[in-house]
């Protein structure tokens, strides 16, 4: 797990509780559901629902309280297309990619400079 599970519409409020302290998350995902992952150093952000625009991150602001390490970089797996992104102080901004992939859920490889 990553400091937190995700963001999203779907997480806004009403949610149940889980069965080990956390959170149920079983309503409908919506465009704009992320939950993350890591392996090692590597975060793994996945968009629950195909992305329809840009992907805004806000948990990997610049001034976001559960991130302090630089970006490195940003890839979405299972493509080699360049992946255009951006960080400010309110979002980690990922451009849609123009090739997405088949499935329903898309995931983006963030690598943290070291």
């Amino acid at each position: 797990p990553w400091k937190k599970y995700g963001e999203g519409p779907s997480t806004l409020g009403g949610q149940e509780k889980g069965h080990f302290g956390g959170l149920s998350d079983v309503r409908p995902y919506q465009t704009g559901d992320i939950r993350f992952t890591t392996k090692g150093q590597t975060l793994y952000a996945f968009c629950m629902s195909n992305p329809t625009d840009n992907i805004r991150i806000s948990s990997l602001a610049k001034n976001a309280q559960d991130n302090g390490q630089e970006i490195l970089s940003v890839n979405m797996l299972g493509s080699d297309e360049k992946i255009v992104w951006n960080r400010n102080e309110e979002a980690l901004m990922i451009s849609k990619p123009s090739g997405l992939p088949k499935w329903q859920v898309v995931t983006f490889k963030i690598e943290f400079r070291k």
